[in-house]
C-alpha cells in the first residue's frame, strides 16, 4: 500500500498512498451517506463512523523520509502527516537493531529501531505487510540488521535461524554478490548444472552449492562435519538419541526442511567407518545411503576434512567473510529429492567459493 517516490543508497521516502486513498474513499462514502436525501439512524451512524475513520487516516498516517549521512554516521527519520511532523536522529553506532515487530494476530508488522540503551522507536504506530520490504532496504542502507529474527515472534526467530526468512536471505544474497557475482542463475560445468545459494543461520551467512542433477526418491542422506575429538563425553554426545537430535537440529540450521528430507522422523544415524572421526551421517534409507557413500564420495569428504579440519567451536571473522580457502570450515552435505547440496558457513570470496564448487562437483559427478 506504500510507494517510494525517491530512493537511492542514501535516502528512502516511504509514502502511504494506499492508506491515503483508502482514507479518502471512506471519507467520501461517509459524506455521501450523511448527506443522502433520506437519512436513517443506522445510515447516519455508519456515515459518521466512516467520516471519522477516513479523517483520521488522511490526517494522521504519515509519510516517512529516511536519510543517512555517511560522513557523520547519522540516520535521520522524518515522519510527516497533514497535522503532525516529527524528526529524530540516530547515531549508527547507537542502533542495536532494526526489527519488524509482528502484530498479535500475525501477518502484519511495524518497523522499530532499538538503540543500545534499550530505547525503542516505532517508525509508524500502525502495522502493515509492506514494512518487511522497508526493513530489508533499511538494513541494506545502514548495515544494521535485526536482533533476534525479522519479527518479534518466536516463529519469526525460528524462520531466521533455519534459513527461511526471505529478508535475511536476500541480505545474505546481496553480501555474496558483492563478494563475487549474482548467484541466482543456474550454471553448467562439465555437464553438471549448479547454483550458488545464500541464506542466514540467524545472523551468520551460509553459502550452499546446489545441483539438481542427482536426486533421491523420497529419502535423504545428511552428512555433517564434526570435531574429531577423542574425548569420551564428546563421542557420547555424537551418538544415540542426543546425537540424532543434534544432527537433525544442524540440518534445520542449514535451511533444510521436511521437503528436502522426507522421512526425517524415522531417520537413523549411520556408522560409516571410513568417515570416522570427521563426519556424522543420518539417513532415512540406509541401503540407498550405503550405495551413495561409495569410495569416491568418501574420499572427497575426507579430503575436505583433511584440508579444513575443525576443532571445537570455530570462530568466523567478525564480518563473516571468507577470503582464503584455507579458512573454510565445517562442510554439510545433503542428498535428497531436490538434489545435492554442499554448504559451509560464511560469505565466500572467489577462491573459497571455487573450492566449495569443486567439492560439490565431485559429490555429484561420482553419481553420473
Amino acid at each position: 500500500m506504500n510507494g517510494d517516490t525517491e530512493s537511492d543508497e542514501n535516502q528512502i521516502r516511504d509514502v502511504p498512498y494506499g492508506w491515503w486513498l483508502t482514507g479518502t474513499t471512506l471519507l467520501s462514502i461517509g459524506i455521501l451517506l450523511v448527506c443522502a436525501p433520506t437519512l436513517m439512524t443506522l445510515q447516519a451512524f455508519a456515515g459518521g463512523l466512516l467520516i471519522v475513520i477516513g479523517f483520521l487516516i488522511v490526517m494522521f498516517v504519515p509519510a516517512i523520509t529516511i536519510n543517512i549521512d555517511r560522513m557523520s554516521r547519522t540516520l535521520q527519520v522524518c515522519s510527516r502527516s497533514l497535522l503532525i511532523s516529527r524528526a529524530k536522529e540516530f547515531q549508527l553506532q547507537d542502533i542495536a537493531s532494526i526489527d519488524a515487530e509482528e502484530s498479535d494476530d500475525g501477518g502484519t508488522f511495524r518497523l522499530v529501531i532499538t538503540e543500545c540503551d534499550g530505547t525503542v522507536t516505532p517508525l509508524r504506530s500502525h502495522y502493515g505487510s509492506w514494512n518487511r520490504e522497508l526493513q530489508r532496504r533499511l538494513w541494506k542502507m545502514t548495515g544494521v540488521s535485526g536482533a533476534a529474527g525479522s519479527s518479534g515472534s518466536l516463529s519469526g526467530a525460528l524462520q531466521m535461524l533455519t534459513g527461511r526468512d526471505e529478508i535475511v536471505n536476500q541480505d545474505m544474497q546481496d553480501r555474496q554478490e558483492l563478494m563475487t557475482a549474482p548467484g541466482e542463475d543456474v550454471l553448467e560445468s562439465a555437464d553438471v548444472s549448479w547454483q550458488i545459494q545464500s541464506i542466514g543461520m540467524g545472523r551468520v551467512p551460509l553459502t550452499r552449492w546446489f545441483s539438481p542433477d542427482f536426486k533421491m526418491q523420497d529419502a535423504f542422506v545428511f552428512i555433517i562435519q564434526k570435531s574429531p575429538s577423542t574425548n569420551p563425553l564428546s563421542r557420547l554426545l555424537s551418538r544415540g538419541i542426543i546425537g540424532r537430535r543434534g544432527i537433525l537440529a544442524s540440518m534445520a540450521m542449514h535451511g533444510f526442511s521436511d521437503v528436502d528430507a522426507p522421512g526425517k522422523s524415522g531417520a537413523r544415524l549411520l556408522d560409516v567407518m571410513a568417515l570416522e572421526p570427521h563426519f556424522a551421517v543420518i539417513t532415512s534409507d540406509e541401503s540407498a545411503a550405503q550405495e551413495i557413500l561409495d569410495h569416491s564420495i568418501v574420499r572427497t569428504l575426507v579430503d575436505w576434512a583433511t584440508r579444513h579440519p575443525i576443532g571445537g567451536i570455530r570462530r568466523l571473522p567478525h564480518d563473516f567473510k571468507i577470503t582464503d580457502s584455507g579458512d573454510l570450515g565445517a562442510l554439510a552435505v545433503l542428498y535428497g529429492p531436490q538434489g545435492v547440496y554442499a554448504a559451509t558457513a560464511g560469505t565466500l570470496a572467489s577462491e573459497p567459493l571455487t573450492e566449495l564448487g569443486k567439492t560439490g562437483m565431485k559429490l555429484v559427478g561420482a553419481k553420473d
